[in-house]
């Protein structure tokens, strides 16, 4: 048997329905639908968040205010199979996003203000398959030219699917990372005129 093969196949967990369908026993038992692998598919979703703020009045003419927020979110999606040649599930999936401004405001004059704001924002998110880090098929099988060896990028299955059945490996939108940090400054001086007839 090809060795790739005879790794994704020797990888699958075995089918838990097996006593149903014992060789030379005839029909099935009542109490047995199919000879699969059934589980309950563990799910866990742990999430928090919190905004704080601070506002001063500096005198009669300056006031000025922080304000920070933070939310984090860390979810598990157990694959429909286990072990090394399961998968086509979300794994890990995590978000933390962080946001924090800072604002300043100077009656300069009776008709006139000036504005000063800064804002952050940076987020840590995206997913992870079960297995990252383990070890490359392209270490593991030679041939397989083009697929990743940095172990951010392997361990498990890459995606085999094959009609009818549940696929194997995981997704093909897994793992990615979205980690983006903006700076956003703004100065503002407005004034107001009137006229007199």
């Amino acid at each position: 048997m090809n060795p790739f093969a005879y790794y994704a196949l020797s990888n699958l967990p075995p089918t838990n329905n097996a006593a149903c369908s014992t060789p030379g026993s005839g029909a099935l038992p009542t109490s047995c639908r199919t000879n699969d692998d059934e589980a309950l598919l563990l799910i866990r979703d742990f999430s928090d968040k919190y905004d704080a703020k601070i506002d001063g009045q500096i005198n009669d003419r300056m006031a000025a205010f922080l304000r920070f927020s933070q939310r984090k979110d860390l979810q598990y999606y157990a694959p429909d199979l286990t072990g090394p040649s399961g998968g086509d599930g979300n794994g890990y999936i995590h978000a933390i996003d962080q946001d924090a401004s800072a604002g300043y405001t100077w009656s300069v004059t009776p008709d006139s203000i000036l504005e000063g704001h800064l804002s952050f924002s940076h987020m840590v998110a995206g997913k992870e398959p079960p297995y990252l880090g383990g070890p490359s098929l392209a270490s593991m099988f030679g041939g397989f030219a083009g697929l990743p060896t940095t172990p951010s990028l392997t361990g498990g299955l890459n995606t085999q699917t094959i009609t009818g059945l549940t696929a194997l490996g995981r997704q093909t939108s897994n793992p990615q990372f979205q980690n983006p940090t903006l700076w956003v400054p703004s100065v503002s001086f407005s004034r107001s005129s009137t006229s007199t007839p």
